[in-house]
């Protein structure tokens, strides 16, 4: 059977809830042609469909425990990249949103020669955590090899605003916009990368592999079209479409084509949650570029006023989004995470603790949600409460990595507000003699010294 048609079978399975099925055939197609476009991101949404309609089932647990034995087995491969790959897709399959997988995934296709598939993952891990800054710099990595500078210099950017004193990165950003403007100069000037080589047949693949960005989503928009139009019920096919549509920067035709979906089917989960994030999106846009203009003129009372109310907006639209999905799925615990940041960044502080303590439950969340308790009751000015959490989530998170450093430090603020100083200061500088750059450890380890 043709990969194409083992493709259509694929989204057709998907579409009717047979999501085992589906899976199969996607994993199918990737073993056949690995890069296959819009494969890999259509076989991560139904994997996560398919988790979250299990609830917490006895079958879930089976599930985990299937899952923590295909991680095991995916960290201990060595040797072929493409064979471990496989291995973490096997694992992703029974955690589809773990962020350790997901970059190990994009890690193992970026050695195994997959650039495509490797910004494919991290693409998606950022939906999951937008402001994961090990995803960020490894995407920046991977399009700036691909040759996909003006890519590439999208994240960079977003990390350097992350950690604005890390001079080495601010540098980076800079070389490459100087890179970018080259790279459009030279572009414009030759007619096409044939009149650069005069090898033939070295023209004809460096065409293929360094189209550009626009010359490749139009193919994927007139495919995804194709395929809509054929079988315009079929969900997966439709949110694909809305997809490349966002990825290509035409959120209108996006925002359009799922408000369409959804006033056709408003009892469908998959349009309105897809909706709400598209929305959150689009809101969080707008919000960097008055930010953008704010520190340009830090005193215009028009654009302080406007951020204000958007950002009021965007907390209300948020809790009220958040709320409709956990109502409509009560044992999700991802949801009520997802509900209980709306709630916290909303300023309602008792109904976020309720949501992440619910969340707790499920061991893949029991870290971010002690954080996050931890967040509220400093919030409340309940600092022993705080530091608890803190401890909880550092007894579970044994490495001293980006995760470990962040909340060995709000342990230490919350020290430092009980008035226990001496240890908040050893824990200070146990981070700063890790990373003198981490945040402000450096004053915090001056002004706690005198």
């Amino acid at each position: 059977m043709a990969v194409k048609d083992l493709y259509d079978k694929a989204c057709e399975a998907a579409n009717k809830g047979n999501y085992d099925y589906a899976i199969e055939l996607y994993r199918e197609v990737l073993r056949i042609e690995p890069e296959y476009p819009g494969a890999r991101v259509l076989l991560r949404g139904t994997e996560r469909r398919r988790l979250r309609e299990m609830g917490s089932s006895v079958t879930t647990l089976t599930h985990r425990a299937g899952g923590a034995w295909h991680f095991l087995k995916a960290q201990l491969q060595f040797g072929n990249p493409r064979r471990r790959l496989e291995s973490w897709e096997d694992f992703l399959e029974h955690a589809p949103s773990s962020t350790l997988g997901l970059l190990m995934a994009a890690k193992t296709a970026r050695k195994a020669g997959y650039a495509d598939t490797a910004a494919t993952i991290l693409k998606d891990l950022l939906t999951v955590r937008p402001d994961n800054k090990t995803a960020l710099r490894v995407l920046g990595d991977t399009l700036e090899e691909a040759g996909q500078i003006k890519e590439a210099l999208k994240f960079l950017r977003r990390l350097a605003t992350l950690i604005p004193t890390d001079r080495n990165l601010n540098h980076r950003v800079k070389n490459l916009e100087a890179q970018a403007h080259m790279q459009e100069t030279h572009m414009e000037e030759a007619e096409s990368f044939r009149d650069m080589v005069r090898d033939k047949d070295f023209a004809e693949v460096a065409e293929k592999r360094f189209e550009t960005l626009d010359q490749r989503t139009v193919r994927m928009v007139e495919e995804a079209r194709r395929d809509l139009e054929q079988d315009p019920t079929n969900i997966t096919k439709l949110i694909r479409l809305a997809e490349i549509y966002e990825e290509q920067g035409a959120l209108d035709n996006a925002l359009r084509l799922l408000t369409d979906a959804y006033k056709q089917s408003p009892s469908t989960f998959e349009f309105r949650s897809r909706l709400g994030d598209l929305q959150l999106r689009i809101s969080d846009r707008i919000l960097e570029r008055i930010t953008a203009s704010l520190q340009k003129d830090q005193a215009d009372p028009e654009l302080i006023e406007k951020e204000r109310k958007l950002r009021l907006k965007r907390r209300q639209f948020a809790t009220r989004e958040y709320t409709w999905r956990v109502q409509q799925h009560p044992t999700d615990p991802q949801l009520q995470f997802q509900l209980g940041e709306a709630l916290l960044e909303n300023g309602e502080t008792d109904g976020a603790i309720f949501r992440f303590q619910q969340s707790a439950k499920d061991p893949r969340l029991e870290i971010g949600a002690a954080r996050m308790l931890g967040r509220c009751f400093a919030a409340k000015g309940q600092y022993d409460l705080a530091a608890e959490q803190y401890r909880r989530a550092i007894a579970r998170h044994k490495l001293f990595d980006e995760t470990g450093m962040e909340l060995q430090y709000l342990l230490a603020g919350a020290l430092e507000n009980m008035g226990k100083s001496e240890e908040a200061l050893g824990i200070y500088k146990k981070l700063y003699s890790s990373d003198i750059s981490f945040r402000d450890v450096a004053q915090k380890v001056e002004a706690l010294s005198k």
